[in-house]
Formats: C-alpha cells, structure tokens, sequence
C-alpha cells in the first residue's frame, strides 16, 4: 500500500485526535480504566480505517476510498503493492505514434477496423525495420455476424473499413525488405468481439464495448504485467488463441469472398 494513500492518512489524522484526546482525559484526571477504553476505541478505528480497503475486497463492497482524479482519470486504489488499474477516457490515451515509439519488442492491435492505423503507416513501417514486431488481429469483413457488431459498437460501413485497413498494411509491407516484411502480420477472425486491445510489451490497454455505446463514449483500461500479472495474462492469453484460430488477411476485395 502507497505510504501516502488516503487510508493511511485517514489512520494517521484518527491516530492524532486520539493523543490528543488522551492528554486531555489524563489532564483533567479522568479515571484510568475511562483513559484506556478511549485509548482502545481510537486505536481500534484508526486501524479499521487503514484496513477498509482490504476488508471492502473480501465482502465485495466499493471502498470510500476509490477515486476519480482529474483530466477524466479514475484509479482503483490498490489494496497490496501492486499498480492500481487505471481508467482513461480516449483523449487521454498516448497515440499510436506515441505507442510505436514506446515499444521496444512487439506491439499488437485487435479490434474491429483498426482503421486509425491508417494515420501511422510510417509508424508501423519504422517499427516494422526496426525488428519490432507489429501483430494486428481484426473482424473478418464477412464474418456472419456483422450486423450484430455494427449494432453493438454503433458502426456503420464496417466492412469497408476493414478492407480499408488490410490494404495499407499490405502496401506497408511491400515496402519492406523481405526479413522486416515478416515483423509485420494481420489476420482476420469471424468471432464475436467482446473488446479492442493493444498490447506493449509488459503493458496493455483494454477497452470493452458496451452494448450500443459508440467509441467516443468507451472508456480504456491500462494494466501493467509487472503489478497485474494474472490479470495482464488473461487478456494476453485470450488473444492468443483468437490469433491462432484467425486466417492471414487479404487486399483487395474479390479475395475476400474466395476466403473462407
């Protein structure tokens, strides 16, 4: 637990009024045993307040002590050493060419379109030279269920879009020398989405799509492997298996109806 939460100050504020309290029942020659009930009552609600936390965690209560902050960023206090999860509305976020830069092996992209890609196809490509390896994972244009997910997103020209974005990565790659043309992959999956992830490294962010909530309107998770190891490779893992049980896409639009 950070030494400056608000439990700990809450305890420490609650600690003060208690001395303060007994040196005022010692001053005025209140009985001993009435001092150390005082004593006992204090420092048992200063120790209540510094525990709260982990006692709303284990009977499954929000702790008072959940926060919003400010610029529309909410964190979840912590109740152990671990990083708090942290909850950033998309003007927040760092872009994508921010996230390029910042990752140093491998950055990976699922969603519907990843359609804001194609602002950065010189981002992906340096990456790409750099040997970092860029994997994208998005819905397959035919996928049955695309009516449903435009509904759920509140999309429109969705498949466009996807083939939109198949076809930069395509024309990136043809760019690229044939070791660096390997660093850079996309496939296609005909699954339902339930979330868009990007993945840095040790660092993720998550964002769920609510039923009928458009993109403006979500909001992203950030989790960090290094204090949310079990959490980062749930995410991490089922993105795995959505990527090995997708197909590599493809440009253009008459290869897409012969994929199947």
């Amino acid at each position: 637990m950070e030494p400056h939460s608000r439990e700990s100050k809450f305890a420490i504020v609650i600690g003060a009024i208690g001395l303060i309290v007994t040196l005022l029942l010692t001053s005025i020659h209140l009985s001993t045993l009435w001092t150390i009930i005082s004593i006992i009552t204090i420092f048992s609600g200063a120790v209540f307040v510094y525990f709260l936390p982990r006692i709303s965690n284990v009977i499954g209560v929000r702790s008072p002590f959940y926060r919003k902050t400010t610029a529309s960023k909410t964190e979840m206090m912590s109740t152990t050493q671990e990083p708090a999860v942290v909850v950033y509305d998309r003007d927040d976020l760092p872009s994508w060419s921010e996230l390029f830069k910042q990752t140093k092996r491998e950055i990976i992209m699922q969603g519907i379109t990843v359609e804001s890609l194609n602002h950065v196809r010189t981002s992906i490509e340096t990456a790409a030279k750099h040997g970092k390896k860029v994997r994208i994972l998005l819905c397959h244009p035919e996928t049955p269920f695309m009516r449903d997910i435009e509904t759920v997103v509140v999309s429109t020209t969705t498949k466009n879009r996807i083939q939109s974005c198949v076809n930069m990565i395509y024309q990136t790659r043809s760019t690229l020398g044939s070791s660096d043309a390997q660093n850079l992959e996309i496939r296609w999956h005909r699954q339902i989405p339930t979330m868009s992830l990007v993945i840095m490294d040790e660092s993720m962010q998550i964002e769920p799509y609510p039923y009928k909530t458009p993109q403006d309107e979500r909001e992203t998770f950030k989790i960090d492997r290094k204090g949310q190891m079990e959490l980062f490779d749930v995410y991490r893992e089922a993105f795995e298996n959505l990527w090995n049980d997708a197909n590599p896409a493809q440009p253009g639009t008459e290869a897409n109806r012969n994929e199947r």
